[in-house]
C-alpha cells in the first residue's frame, strides 16, 4: 500500500515536498546567518541513510493475522537549523480492510522516548517525530506499531498472501539502503507455500529484487533507493490460512446487488423489444395496396412523415409543397446558364387558402405579418428559424396523435416495464448510498449504475416510441404505399391507372373527389405531377420523379410556375438544393501521502509491481 505525493502534510505538518513557494517563504524567514551564508533553506532538503523493517508475523486465536512492526530510520541532517524531525505517515487500511493502526513507541538509537504527535486522517496514521527544537547530523527514529488483516486472499492465485511495501513510495528523501525481514510465527510457518518475490523501484515497477529465505524468515537489502522508490516483499499462504476481514467493497452489496440489476435492466430492454415488435405492433389495414395518384391537402408530407416513419425528409418536401400549391416561389439566387450550385431562396407568393399546418410553416419562415414577397434563404435560415420549424415535427405527431391516427401503446404488460426501470434504478440509487456510507464506493458501482440508467431509458424508449399506427393510421400508410406505388410505375402503366373507371373516381388534379383526370391533356398531367413532387421526395424517389415532370413540361410545351431564374435548372438540382439547405433544421443546441496504490494481483508468485502491497506509505522532513 502505497503512497502518492500529492499531499505530504497535514494539518500543521510540513512536507518533504512542499511547493516551491512555500520553500520560498521558509528562505525568506530563515535565520540571518543561514540565508547570509547561501543555504537554501528547506525541510525536504535532507537524506536517510537507512530504513530497516522488522515484521513479526502471527495469527491470533481467531485466526486472524497480526503483524508487529519495528522500522528503524536513520536521518541525516544538515548542521544548519532547517529540521526539527521527520513526519511518519502510515496507511491505515489495505485493499478496503481497516489495519487499525496502534502506534506503541517511538525511541531513539539508545532506547530513549522521542516525542511526536499523532494525527489520524482518512488514509493515514500521521507521526510528527521530535520537538520544536532543532537536530542535526544522524538522528536514529525507531517507531514501533502494530496491525490487523495484513495477509488476504488473491483471487488469481487461489492463495493468501503477505504483500507488503516496505518504506514506501511517499517519500521525497532517498535511502542509502532500505532492508527488511519478515518473521513468520509457528501459527503461519505450516501453511507457507515456497512462493516469494522482492520488487523494487517506483509505483508500478517489476524490477525484481533478491530476497533471502531462512526457514521462516524473509529477508531483503535493496541498496540506493532514490525518492519516491520503494521495496515490496510478497510471501505466499494456502488459501485459508487466516480468516479474511469483512472488507466493504467486497460486500455482495457492491460486489453482487451492481450486476444483478443490471442484468436485470439488459432483460428489461429486451423485454420491451418483444412487447413492442409483438404485441404493441401497428394495427392491421386492409393488406391491399394499390396505385393512388392524390393526396387530399389535410394530409401534409409533415404528418405523412409520421406516418410512414421519415420525417427526416418531410420537411424539404414540406417546402416544395408550398411551392406547388403556389404559396411560395423558388428562386434561383445566383442564375448562371449551365451551372447548378444548388442555391435556393424563398419568396412568400400569399398565404391565401394555405391549411393551418402551411401557416405555421409560412409564419416559422416569413415571420407572423407573412408579407408578399419576403424573402429567406433556405441554407442560412439562422438558430431561431430552424429551431421555429423543427417544433413542427413534434406537432404533426401531436396532430397524429389527435386524430387518431397513432396512439401510445398500451398493455397490461407495459407495467413491467414502467415500473421495473424505475425499481431498478431505485435499487442502484440504494446500492450507491451504502457504498458512500461505507466508504465502498467502487469504479463497479458507478459503471453497472450508469449503464443500468441507460437501460431503463432504452426499455422505456422501445415501448413508446413511435406511437404505433391505429386502424386509421395503417389504412393511411397503405395509402401512402399507393402513392410511392404509383411514383414508380412506367409511364404505360401510370396512364393505365388514370384511364381505368376507378382511377378516373378517385379524385383530380385538385384532390377533390369525383372529377376525373384527363390523361390525354398535358396540362392536367403536370398539375396532378406536380402535386405529387413532395410524396416523391418524402419517398426518396425525387430524383426519378424529377426526371418524369420535366418531361411533363416539355410535352405540356410549359415549365414549373413554381420556380424563378434566369435559367433553366433541372427539377432536381432544384428539390436537391431544397434539401441540402434545410439540413440546418434543429433544436437550439446549446504528491506524498495519498490513496493507497495496493494491488488487486498477488505478488509472490512474480506477477507483482512495487507498491503493490500493504504498508508502506511515507513521510519527510519537519
Amino acid at each position: 500500500m502505497t503512497l502518492r505525493r500529492s499531499s505530504l502534510f497535514s494539518g500543521s505538518f510540513l512536507s518533504a515536498t512542499l511547493p516551491a513557494f512555500v520553500l520560498a517563504v521558509a528562505f525568506a524567514v530563515a535565520p540571518a546567518g543561514a540565508a547570509n551564508a547561501g543555504v537554501v533553506v528547506g525541510v525536504s532538503d535532507f537524506e536517510f541513510a537507512s530504513f530497516d523493517a522488522q515484521y513479526y508475523l502471527s495469527a491470533d486465536d481467531d485466526d486472524v493475522a497480526r503483524l508487529r512492526v519495528v522500522e528503524t530510520l536513520v536521518a541525516e541532517f544538515p548542521t544548519i537549523d532547517q529540521n526539527r524531525g521527520i513526519v511518519r505517515q502510515i496507511p491505515r487500511s489495505y485493499r478496503g480492510a481497516p489495519l487499525d493502526i496502534q502506534v506503541t513507541s517511538v525511541t531513539d538509537a539508545a532506547g530513549s522516548p522521542v516525542y511526536f504527535e499523532t494525527e489520524n486522517s482518512d488514509d493515514f496514521v500521521e507521526l510528527a517525530l521530535g520537538t520544536d527544537d532543532y537536530v542535526h547530523g544522524e538522528q536514529t527514529y525507531v517507531i514501533e506499531y502494530t496491525a490487523r488483516d495484513v495477509i488476504q486472499y488473491f483471487p488469481d492465485s487461489r492463495g493468501d498472501e503477505f504483500y507488503w511495501d516496505l518504506n514506501g513510495d511517499g517519500w521525497g528523501q532517498p535511502f542509502g539502503v532500505v532492508s527488511g525481514t519478515v518473521h513468520v510465527d509457528d501459527s503461519l510457518a505450516g501453511h507457507l507455500t515456497g512462493e516469494q518475490a522482492c520488487y523494487r523501484g517506483e509505483y508500478g515497477s517489476a524490477d525484481r529484487c533478491t530476497i533471502d529465505a531462512d526457514g521462516s524468515a524473509y529477508s531483503v537489502s535493496v541498496d540506493n533507493i532514490g525518492a519516491g522508490q520503494n521495496v515490496s516483499v510478497a510471501i505466499g499462504f494456502e488459501g485459508g490460512t487466516v480468516v479474511q476481514p469483512a472488507i466493504p467493497d467486497r460486500h455482495w452489496i457492491v460486489a453482487v446487488a451492481p450486476r444483478v440489476l443490471t442484468g436485470l435492466a439488459l432483460l428489461l430492454v429486451l423485454f420491451a423489444i418483444v412487447m413492442r415488435f409483438a404485441v404493441l405492433k401497428n394495427a392491421r389495414g386492409r393488406g391491399i395496396v394499390i396505385p393512388e395518384y392524390s393526396v387530399p391537402r389535410e394530409i401534409d408530407p409533415l404528418l405523412a412523415g409520421v406516418i410512414i416513419g421519415r420525417q427526416k425528409p418531410s420537411m424539404p418536401a414540406q417546402f416544395v409543397s408550398l411551392a406547388v400549391n403556389r404559396l411560395v416561389d423558388v428562386v434561383d439566387r445566383t442564375p448562371e446558364p449551365g451551372k447548378d450550385d444548388g442555391k435556393y431562396d424563398l419568396v412568400l407568393r400569399t398565404a391565401d387558402g394555405a391549411t393551418r399546418r402551411e401557416t405555421a410553416v409560412l409564419v416559422a419562415l416569413f415571420g407572423k405579418k407573412l408579407e408578399p414577397g419576403a424573402r429567406i434563404r433556405i441554407d442560412k435560415l439562422g438558430q431561431k428559424k430552424a429551431a421555429s420549424l423543427y417544433t413542427q415535427f413534434s406537432k404533426a405527431k401531436t396532430e397524429a396523435t389527435k386524430q387518431g391516427i397513432t396512439a401510445v401503446p398500451t398493455s397490461p404488460l407495459t407495467r413491467i416495464v414502467s415500473l421495473g426501470g424505475p425499481i431498478i434504478v431505485l435499487g442502484h440509487g440504494l446500492t450507491f448510498i451504502w457504498a458512500v456510507m461505507t466508504v465502498a464506493v467502487t469504479t463497479a458501482v458507478i459503471f453497472f449504475g450508469v449503464v443500468s440508467l441507460v437501460l431503463a431509458l432504452i426499455a422505456a424508449f422501445v415501448q413508446t416510441s413511435p406511437p404505433r399506427l391505429t386502424a386509421k393510421g395503417a389504412e393511411l400508410k397503405e395509402f401512402l404505399l399507393g402513392v410511392r406505388e404509383y411514383l414508380q410505375l412506367a409511364e404505360k402503366d401510370r396512364l393505365r391507372v388514370l384511364q381505368s373507371p376507378q382511377g378516373a373516381l378517385r379524385g383530380s388534379a385538385a384532390g377533390t373527389p369525383g372529377e376525373p383526370v384527363d390523361p390525354n391533356n398535358p396540362g392536367e398531367i403536370v398539375t396532378l405531377h406536380e402535386k405529387l413532387l413532395p410524396f416523391a421526395i418524402l419517398w426518396s424517389v425525387e430524383k426519378e420523379w424529377a426526371i418524369q415532370l420535366e418531361f411533363d413540361y416539355e410535352n405540356a410545351n410549359t415549365s414549373a410556375s413554381w420556380t424563378v431564374g434566369t435559367r433553366s435548372p433541372s427539377l432536381g438540382g432544384i428539390v436537391g438544393g431544397i434539401s441540402v439547405g434545410s439540413a440546418s433544421i434543429r433544436p437550439i443546441a446549446s504528491s506524498g501521502g495519498g490513496s493507497s496504490g495496493s494491488s488487486g494481483f498477488s505478488g509472490s508468485s512474480g506477477g507483482g509491481f512495487s507498491g503493490g502491497g500493504g504498508g508502506g506509505g511515507g513521510g519527510g522532513g519537519r
